[in-house]
C-alpha cells in the first residue's frame, strides 16, 4: 500500500482516503468471480503545459511501434509542467523499445513533441 506522494502533502490529501485507499479515477467493474476489470478513467486527459494530452491516443501510437504488445499511460505531478505524462510498456519480445527509438519513431509520424 502506498502511503502519499513524496514531498506533496496536497495532492496525497486530495488523491489518498484516510483508510489508506488511493482515489485513481480509473473506471471498472467486478465480475462474478470478483476480478476487476478497468474500463477507462473519469478523467481522460493529461495537461501539460497547458496542452491537453489523451492518454488514450498516446497508447493507441504506442501499439503502432512493432516491439510493443501492450501501453498503458498516465500522467503524473510535475512542478514546471502540471503534469507529465508516463508510459508502462509490455515488449513484444524480450527487450522494452529504448525511449529513443521510441521518440524517433513518434518524430517519424510527426506526433507533436509535447506528447
Amino acid at each position: 500500500m502506498a502511503c502519499g506522494y513524496f514531498h506533496q502533502p496536497d495532492l496525497t490529501e486530495q488523491t489518498f482516503r484516510p483508510d489508506g485507499w488511493q482515489v485513481t479515477q480509473d473506471l471498472g467493474t467486478f465480475d462474478r468471480d470478483g476480478y476487476l476489470r478497468i474500463s477507462g478513467r473519469k478523467r481522460d486527459i493529461i495537461i501539460r503545459g497547458g496542452l491537453n494530452v489523451s492518454p488514450r491516443e498516446v497508447e493507441e501510437l504506442l501499439l503502432r511501434l512493432p516491439d510493443v504488445k501492450d501501453a498503458a499511460v498516465v500522467g503524473y505531478a510535475d512542478e514546471r509542467y502540471g503534469e507529465r505524462i508516463c508510459a508502462f510498456i509490455v515488449p513484444k519480445g524480450s527487450a522494452a523499445p529504448s525511449v529513443e527509438a521510441i521518440t524517433d519513431a513518434f518524430q517519424d509520424m510527426g506526433v507533436a513533441k509535447y506528447k
